[in-house]
């Protein structure tokens, strides 16, 4: 649905609001206060006449610093508070404002109000209330019912601490507001003008206009107009703001009537989409079906030709394999001739390594014998050079040694011309520098005289311009003031103007209340005639909107009821047996029984499978490594076996070949027994080996050599030679031992070192074949033992190979059994589960849609009948409905009266305020041009004598200048000075020039020298150093002569030996080529073999692969039929979702592509989107809608009565306006005149008057005093002193009081600015003040006030933070000493 209930809820909270304000309630608030026009005739129109009351006692209970209960008797006369600062004389005065109702807590010099209770001392506790009684007489009428007749009340107000304050009236308990009302309308209150506290005067001093105004006011007793506007203005802010909240519903339920409406059409749309949408999904399902038979049909034939291919890949994988036997077989021969040609190879190519390194050595000898001898030969021509660069140097050096004395001998001649030079010049530069000194003083001086005449003159000029200046603006001043004086005519004829307009204000305010009522009249009739229309046309429209809603009502159950019937029978005819569902049931448990036994079948087989085949791979791998790791070690043991039958010489075994070497001692046993290895140990031999006894004694080796006899197994033909060698640890310890050798004895190293006792000794790493030949025979034991055990190894992996290939067969088969037998469980379990979820669907679904129509049914019955009952109601009150076009005819009459009406009230106004304009632009005209002709008179006045003093002050200042001028005539000309002063100066320069220049020739002449003497003792240390460098270039020539004759003779000696080693490397390469071909031919073989290996190999992988393949074909087959029949399953139940257990599906189309399936489901998926995209609809948007309407209606109605109520108030506010205005009038005048009076009665004489400023309306405009003190021009306040200022105020204090006098008034310390005489002014106008029946409070400290009050009341403080109060009657004290006297 669109619309959101949130909303609909925040709109009626908002009606609520606007509705909260009642008209009624809004109209008669102005009637009850005596403000509205209707209540003109209870005699609140004008100014009231003011009430009167007499405040007699004030009582003081825990208030501030009194914490026990005190007594103020409020007697006729003045009462002054006298006691030292800080004993609480002014927390009387503040208890007394406190009763009054302030309310702010900084104006009782407070933190937060409970601040005004006692909180004790030291030595007394605190309190937890406050209590200040008033006592008021003759008070009838003034206070609120009951009390409204009373004629003495006590006013208390009380606070508890943390518990608030509150008022009672004679024990009553009353608000805060009616005890300032009623202070009020006595001239009284916490802030009336009768309360001058501390601070009033000065602040009233430094107000702004716009903040003295309030003394006016509170003089005209309008603070009870102004609190009732406010009251008034809040009210109309709220209905107006109630008016604008209305409009905004209105304007929201307007826009929720639309949206409904559009709901509505929405609805429609929803259905007919809703059928659109079913056809098509319809025919998607058909097609899915008739795709899901022909898919299922493809994948069956397709799993049986996968099944053929599985058999065919299966032969050709054995055919591969056995091919792969038979290569890997063929391929150990080939290999063993390989490595023996690699062997005997390697051996030649390192042969010819070492032959043509050989060769480089001796190539290396020659050239490095040849670079010496070229080097030696550069050397020795390079010493004869030197030789003779040192013979020439010396011959040079000696030569310039003898033109340095000459030079030197001549200087001293020299170095003593220069230095008379310098002091001559230095004479004359002290001379040129004592004339220009004087000359400088001299023309400083004469410019020092001049600048103080010219600073003279300028002064003396200045002085008399500024006096000149002076003199013109005062001049231009009086003028002014003289054009600004104000005639007599003018001030009369100002007067004048302001009586006319007084009259003419008179006559617009009588036409302007006559208008105002006619439009207050006006103005109710059109709202009873609003009223009126408004309650006809929404009768009329709710009863045909009921008529309508009740029909579409009736409309909407007739058809849900007869829908809900057809859904309920057929509901009914689609429920399923139970016995049915029961077979399916048990069906479906025992296919899980059995799909779940050949489940585990096929994992213990193919368990079984994975392992046999897991076996037979490592067979196979097993095979293959041991038959490959005996066709190496054969072919390493062949290799090495012909190498060392090659190395053999003669028909006898070689005793190397009986010998057992430890790893690591062949190089040290080849270095000790040399060739001796390749002979036999047969006698018949040329050379042989023959057994002998031990010697004995046999000889011992030195300490920390090993026999080797002890190490190496040997036939005892060795066993004498081998117990007289001895092995040692590195070359170092073998040629510390070396000479301790006893004859026959010998030392070898592991790394092939060898020291023989005679001295011969071969360094360790030479070349020895016969530890080659060792090294070589132990390599072939340990081939020959490892060809042994790869036999064994091969043999025992083939048997173990047919072993798991005969397993893997068996395992194979077991797993294609147990596999058909899950696929048919499978799908036996699969048809019993769709089965059985078809029919629980199927029951389910009929059940609930069943239980779910039964009580709908009955509800739409229920509904049919109410709405039928309700459409004949609707159609009664349409009938009945009253006539609405006779009630809109009345409202346009009465709106077109209040039109008129309002245009004359508005016209009255017009006039009203033109004339108000008037007047007060002529009082402001008037009293403009009273202070404009007291300031001109006043300014005329002052500047009389100050003109006279600048003509005095001109003539001073002419004859100032004349004598500078004087005194400056006989002073010298700075510029001849200058002059001369200037040409000492250069006269200077010049002889400072000349100075500079022979001091400069005497330093070079002396630098000169010093140059000459350095240069000889180089020259000196050069000649030696050449001697020296001869001398040894001489010696090292004769060196290197017999140097050039050894090298030649070395260099001839290396010439032979590269030849010889290029004839063996030539030999060594014929033999390396024959060796390489033989190797060639051994490596096409084994390359042919390999050959066939890698493709038979090849071959196998890939037909094991094309088997694997074809077994995964035939399984993603098996998996295509079974998706093939899910698919069907699933297209079954999609249809059974969509379209229900009964649909009927329509005849498929004849293309079943998937392009056809994609535009069915686009269709579908189009129709469902746009019902989708149509959000949530409201079905009942037309009861919804009725409701909206008849919201509109009411809200009408409330709009109606709001705007009658704002028209009310503003009628209010205009009369309270007009009585402010009224008031505030008549008390200026009054005040006035008796602020004019009081100043001339405090300052003894003087004149003072008030204005207002700022602005025409008076209810806006601010108040400014301006006063005359006797002797002093007419000045605003704030140009007053500080004593002028303070009486000034307290005139218009007292003037305002006057006007409207109080029961009591409060003068807190106004005498502290005031001097002696005026003090006595003041206590003489307190004393007549009070004829008129007001009592003063008096709080001071001077004595003069003290002794004109008729009583006292001394306030102490014995108790540190606890007031006390003692009260003298002076009166009553003067009387007793006057009889005491008598």
């Amino acid at each position: 649905m669109d619309t959101n209930p949130a909303d609909l809820a925040g709109a009626g909270a908002l009606e609520s609001q606007a509705g909260d304000v009642d008209p009624a309630a809004v109209q008669d608030v102005p009637a009850a206060e005596g403000t509205a026009p209707e209540a003109e005739d209870s005699g609140d129109d004008g100014p009231r006449e003011p009430r009167t009351a007499v405040l007699s006692r004030l009582r003081i209970a825990g208030f501030k610093s009194f914490a026990e209960a005190t007594t103020v008797e409020v007697l006729p006369g003045l009462t002054g508070i006298v006691g030292p600062n800080g004993c609480g004389k002014s927390n009387v005065v503040e208890a007394l404002r406190w009763a009054m109702g302030e309310s702010n807590a900084r104006h009782m010099r407070g933190g937060e109000m409970d601040d005004v209770i006692f909180a004790g001392t030291s030595s007394r506790a605190g309190r937890n209330q406050a209590e200040v009684t008033l006592s008021l007489e003759e008070a009838a009428g003034l206070a609120p019912p009951p009390n409204s007749e009373v004629a003495e009340l006590e006013i208390t107000r009380r606070i508890e601490r943390g518990a608030g304050t509150g008022y009672r009236i004679n024990g009553r308990e009353t608000r805060g507001r009616d005890v300032a009302t009623l202070f009020a309308d006595i001239g009284s209150g916490a802030r009336a003008s009768g309360m001058v506290s501390q601070g009033r005067v000065s602040a009233l001093i430094g107000a702004k206009p716009e903040e003295r105004r309030s003394v006016l006011e509170e003089a005209a007793g309008t603070a009870g107009l102004r609190a009732r506007r406010h009251e008034a203005e809040l009210k109309l802010r709220q209905a107006e703001t109630n008016l604008t909240r209305a409009d905004d519903l209105r304007t929201q339920l307007e826009g929720q009537r639309e949206s409904l409406k559009k709901q509505a059409r929405q609805a429609a749309r929803y259905r007919n989409l809703s059928g659109l949408t079913r056809a098509a999904e319809a025919e998607w399902m058909a097609l899915l079906a008739a795709r899901a038979e022909g898919q299922l049909l493809s994948a069956r034939q397709a799993l049986d030709a996968a099944r053929a291919t599985t058999k065919a890949t299966e032969a050709a994988a054995e055919a591969a394999t056995r091919r792969a036997h038979a290569a890997d077989m063929a391929l150990p021969g080939p290999r063993a001739a390989e490595a023996a040609a690699r062997t005997a190879l390697e051996r030649r190519r390192v042969e010819g390594e070492g032959l043509a390194a050989a060769e480089a050595r001796a190539r290396a000898t020659l050239d490095a014998a040849i670079g010496r001898l070229a080097q030696i030969q550069a050397d020795h021509a390079h010493a004869a050079t030197v030789v003779h660069d040192a013979e020439t140097a010396e011959s040079r050096l000696n030569a310039e040694a003898g033109e340095l004395a000459g030079a030197l001998a001549a200087l001293p001649a020299r170095i003593e011309a220069a230095a008379e030079r310098l002091a001559a010049a230095e004479d004359a530069a002290r001379e040129r520098e004592a004339e220009a000194e004087r000359a400088a003083e001299a023309a400083s001086e004469a410019a020092l005289a001049f600048e103080r005449f010219q600073d003279a003159r300028r002064a003396a000029e200045a002085n008399l311009r500024r006096v000149a200046a002076e003199a013109a603006r005062l001049e231009e001043e009086r003028a002014k003031a003289q054009a600004a004086n104000v005639s007599p005519e003018a001030l009369s004829s100002a007067a004048a103007e302001a009586s006319n307009a007084e009259a003419a204000l008179a006559e617009a305010r009588a036409g302007f209340e006559n208008a105002e009522a006619a439009r207050a009249a006006a103005a109710a009739r059109e709202a009873e005639a609003k009223r009126a229309a408004a309650e006809a046309e929404a009768e009329e429209a709710r009863a045909r909107d009921a008529a309508r809603v009740a029909g579409e009502r009736a409309r909407r159950a007739a058809e849900g009821h007869d829908r809900l019937k057809r859904e309920h029978e057929g509901a009914r005819a689609a429920c399923i047996p139970a016995d049915r569902l029961k077979a399916a049931r048990a069906e479906e448990a025992e296919a899980a029984r059995a799909a779940e036994a050949a489940a585990e079948a096929l994992a213990k087989a193919e368990s079984d499978r994975a392992a046999a085949s897991a076996a037979l791979g490592r067979a196979r791998t097993a095979e293959s490594e041991a038959g490959a790791t005996r066709a190496r070690a054969a072919a390493e043991a062949q290799g090495l076996a012909a190498l060392l039958r090659a190395g053999e010489r003669g028909s006898a075994a070689p005793v190397l070949d009986s010998v057992a070497v430890p790893p690591g001692l062949e190089a040290a046993l080849g270095a000790a027994l040399g060739e001796g290895l390749d002979l036999p140990a047969d006698p018949k031999a040329p050379r042989h080996w023959r057994a002998l006894p031990p010697l004995d004694p046999a000889p011992r080796l030195p300490e920390g050599a090993t026999p080797l006899s002890d190490l190496v197994q040997a036939p005892p033909e060795l066993a004498r030679a081998l117990s007289q060698i001895g092995l040692v640890e590195d070359q170092a310890r073998g040629l510390a031992m070396q000479p301790a050798l006893a004859p026959g004895q010998a030392l070898v190293a592991r790394d092939g070192g060898f020291w023989r006792w005679d001295g011969q000794g071969a360094n360790p790493g030479a070349p020895s074949p016969g530890a080659e030949r060792l090294r070589q025979r132990n390599r072939l034991r340990a081939q020959e033992k490892a060809r042994d055990e790869a036999e064994a190894a091969l043999a025992k992996a083939r048997a173990e190979a047919e072993a798991a290939r005969a397993a893997e067969s068996a395992a194979s088969a077991a797993d294609n059994a147990t596999r058909n037998a899950r696929r048919e469980a499978e799908s036996r379990l699969s048809r019993a589960r769709q089965e059985a979820s078809r029919l629980s669907a199927s029951a389910a679904m009929a059940e609930s849609r069943l239980s779910a129509l039964t009580p709908a049914l009955e509800r739409a019955e229920v509904e049919r009948a109410e709405a039928e009952k309700l459409l004949e109601t609707a159609r009664a009150a349409q009938q009945a409905a009253p006539d609405a076009a006779a009630a809109r005819a009345a409202r346009d009459a009465a709106v077109a009266a209040l039109r008129q009406a309002t245009g004359a009230e508005e016209a009255a106004r017009n006039a009203r305020r033109a004339a108000e304009g008037r007047l007060d632009t002529a009082r402001s005209a008037g009293s403009a041009l009273a202070a404009r002709a007291a300031a001109a008179e006043g300014r005329l006045a002052a500047l009389e004598p100050q003109i006279a003093r600048l003509a005095e002050g001109k003539a001073e200042a002419e004859a100032a200048r004349e004598a500078v001028e004087r005194e400056g005539a006989g002073n010298p000309d700075p510029e001849l000075a200058r002059n001369a002063a200037l040409a000492a100066r250069n006269a200077l320069a010049e002889a400072r020039r000349d100075e500079a220049e022979a001091r400069a020739a005497r330093h070079a002449l002396e630098v000169e020298a010093e140059r000459l003497a350095t240069r000889r003792a180089a020259l000196e240390e050069e000649v030696a150093s050449w001697a020296a460098r001869r001398a040894d270039s001489a010696a090292r020539l004769i060196e290197l002569t017999a140097r050039q004759e050894a090298a030649a003779i070395e260099a001839a000696a290396a010439a032979e030996a590269p030849e010889e080693a290029a004839a063996l490397l030539a030999n060594a390469s014929r033999m390396l080529a024959e060796v390489e071909a033989a190797h060639a031919e051994a490596a096409a073989a084994l390359h042919a073999a390999e050959t066939e290996a890698r493709e038979s190999a090849e071959a196998r992988r890939l037909a094991d692969a094309a088997f694997a393949a074809a077994r995964e074909a035939q399984a993603r087959a098996d998996g295509a039929a079974a998706r093939a029949e899910d698919e069907g399953r699933a297209v079954a139940t999609r249809i059974l979702e969509k379209l229900g257990p009964e649909a009927e599906l329509p005849e498929p189309p004849e293309d079943l592509s998937d392009a056809a399936e994609e535009r069915s489901r686009r269709k579908a998926e189009r129709l469902a989107r746009e019902r989708e995209e149509m959000g949530p609809v409201n079905l009942r948007a037309e009861v919804e809608m009725a409701e909206v309407e008849e919201r509109l209606i009411n809200l009408e109605k409330d709009r109606e009565e709001i705007g009658h109520a704002i028209a009310k108030l503003r009628g209010s506010i205009g009369h309270l306006n007009r009585e402010g205005r009224d008031r505030l009038r008549a008390v200026f005048e009054r005040v006035d005149a008796e602020f004019r009076a009081l100043f001339s009665r405090l300052f003894g004489g003087g004149r003072a008057h008030l204005a207002l400023v700022g602005s025409d309306d008076i209810l806006e405009a601010g108040l400014e005093i301006y006063a005359e003190p006797p002797g002093k021009k007419l000045s605003s306040l704030s140009l007053l002193s500080g004593g002028e200022q303070a009486l000034t105020a307290l005139s218009l204090i007292f003037a305002v009081f006057k006007c409207q006098p109080a029961p009591v008034c409060v003068l807190d310390e106004v005498d502290a600015p005031l001097d002696d005489a005026n003090v006595e002014r003041l206590c003489t106008l307190l004393e007549a003040m009070t004829e008129g029946g007001t009592r003063f409070l008096v709080v001071t400290h001077h004595p003069l006030t003290m002794a004109r009050m008729h009583r006292l009341y001394g306030v102490t403080m014995q108790e540190r933070g606890v007031s006390r109060l003692l009260s003298v009657d002076l009166g009553r004290a003067v009387e007793l000493a006057e009889s005491g006297m008598a």
